[in-house]
């Protein structure tokens, strides 16, 4: 069997106690990881990451002064991947959730920490989150959230997907097939409700939001060509017809009227 290499992590959170609370999780119940530093802040996380080289940041998000998306900005070269620890749900998790990082939500749970290390351990030395970085980084400076980016994990590896170019996507056992404005279809390891979850709705995006019309069918609005009342279904600009399914039927209608689309 081939060694795993060590993971060697520096925690970077401007709270003391979240700081113990890690390190004490890692080495009473890990094997493979090891804490090589601590900071408290982006000023000294830049030091000690130049010094100690790191293949881990576990990160804190929110600290004071700056945060731990400015550290990010802050070091070109990332030879490393990056666990987000966050007390806070909103814009900063869901960009982090776009690009299929991992996170752990404070309090910090052991259960979730250990999981998250060892899922970590089978890519640790193949590659490391520097293209992801850098998407998630170009996201955050941009306000509309169709322009963003999102992770599609496939079996050829990741590939960065700019949201507005998502026409739809179908479940496909618990795969989920994304079909492009292209007319490329990827086939994502994710299953439907995964993306239901992430993708962004009426109340947050003006132009391209999506809702799930079916069981088995989400639908980007902004491609919606026509809806055939009598059929009760939608017909896509590029021909393809989704039907609506009755239980959704009412929710469906209330958007459209909401949007001025009915």
């Amino acid at each position: 069997m081939e060694e795993l290499k060590p993971i060697r992590a520096v925690i970077i959170d401007d709270e003391q106690k979240s700081r113990n609370t890690i390190s004490a999780i890692i080495s009473k119940y890990t094997k493979n990881t090891s804490i090589v530093g601590e900071a408290d802040s982006v000023k000294a996380a830049i030091k000690l990451i130049q010094q100690v080289e790191p293949n881990l940041l576990l990160l804190d998000i929110n600290m004071p002064f700056e945060t731990g998306f400015d550290l990010l900005k802050q070091i070109p070269k990332r030879k490393y991947h990056v666990i987000f620890i966050t007390a806070y749900e909103g814009f900063a998790l869901r960009a982090i959730k776009f690009h299929a990082f991992n996170y752990i939500l404070k309090p910090v749970n052991i259960d979730e920490l250990i999981n998250t290390l060892e899922e970590l351990e089978d890519v640790i030395d193949s590659q490391n989150d520097h293209e992801r970085l850098k998407a998630l980084i170009e996201d955050l400076n941009e306000p509309k959230i169709e322009n963003h980016k999102i992770a599609i994990p496939s079996k050829s590896g990741r590939e960065y997907i700019q949201m507005s170019t998502v026409v739809r996507m179908k479940a496909d056992g618990s795969s989920t097939k994304i079909f492009l404005s292209d007319g490329r279809m990827i086939v994502s390891s994710k299953n439907l409700g995964e993306y239901e979850k992430l993708l962004p709705n009426e109340e947050e995006s003006s132009e391209h939001f999506f809702m799930r019309v079916h069981h088995g069918d989400i639908v980007n609005f902004n491609y919606i060509d026509q809806l055939n009342k009598a059929d009760n279904l939608f017909v896509l600009k590029d021909g393809t017809e989704i039907v609506i399914a009755q239980r959704k039927k009412s929710q469906t209608m209330k958007i459209l009227k909401n949007k001025n689309l009915l």
